[in-house]
């Protein structure tokens, strides 16, 4: 299981996993938002950036290409009603879409749309750029910590549902592992997760978000989950408690 749709920060997080993200200057200037303005407030204001969650959130990209750009960073067409269009970027290395540019559209007239995203396009302003993904480093920092605390006990009862059996849930960007045995009256659970990103504070921040009134000293180190070996490539690290 991946995870569930919503918004962070500058972000829409979506279910299958990617993200939805408006570079600075279609932010700015296209749709007039401060610098530190968030997806949700965006989408509020803007049918356009509401089209962009609706659309993007399920697939990556639209069936159709602004103009040629099927190369190296093919742009695809976002619409709402008659009136705008968008153009979003898939970066697949980041797992993210972007929305690279929006503006009224009035077919034959110098200010539609479609030549302003050419134009974009042409003298390469279309894209994100480093800040862009200074500012998508910094969300991403900040995420498992805001869903940490609602998406811990989610997994925990998923375990609960189904004894012995593995379930897994990505919050933020970490894949977590609980796996529950009930012994007579006792519920052991069994937690795995990467430690190649998680620092020790995020961990013990979901160790707490599962068992909120244990304290830290009453896990114990697992050398595997009960279901399977811990993923050594991914430094997979596994705890357990008792809880009766």
């Amino acid at each position: 299981m991946v995870g569930f749709d919503r918004p962070h920060l500058g972000s829409f997080v979506c279910a299958d996993g990617h993200e939805l993200r408006i570079t600075a200057r279609c932010l700015g200037e296209d749709l007039g938002g401060a610098p530190n303005a968030t997806f949700a407030d965006m989408a509020g204001r803007h049918g356009i950036v509401s089209a962009f969650r609706r659309e993007r959130s399920s697939a990556t990209a639209g069936p159709d290409h602004l103009g040629s750009s099927r190369g190296r960073r093919p742009l695809t067409v976002l619409r709402h009603t008659n009136d705008w269009r968008g153009v979003t970027w898939f970066d697949g290395a980041e797992n993210v879409v972007w929305l690279c540019a929006c503006a009224r559209h009035r077919s034959g007239t110098p200010d539609d749309a479609f030549p302003f995203f050419r134009t974009l396009q042409d003298v390469g302003l279309i894209w994100p750029t480093d800040d862009d993904y200074e500012a998508l480093a910094a969300d991403r920092g900040a995420q498992f910590a805001a869903f940490v605390l609602d998406d811990a006990p989610r997994l925990l009862q998923m375990a609960r549902d189904e004894p012995a059996t593995e379930q897994v849930l990505t919050i933020g960007r970490e894949p977590v592992s609980v796996v529950v045995h009930i012994v007579e009256t006792l519920e052991h659970t069994f937690v795995a997760v990467s430690i190649l990103t998680l620092t020790p504070s995020q961990y013990q921040l979901l160790l707490v978000a599962l068992y909120p009134d244990r304290a830290y000293e009453e896990w114990q180190y697992e050398q595997c989950l009960p279901t399977r070996e811990l993923d050594r490539a991914r430094a997979e690290y596994c705890m357990s408690i008792v809880h009766g």
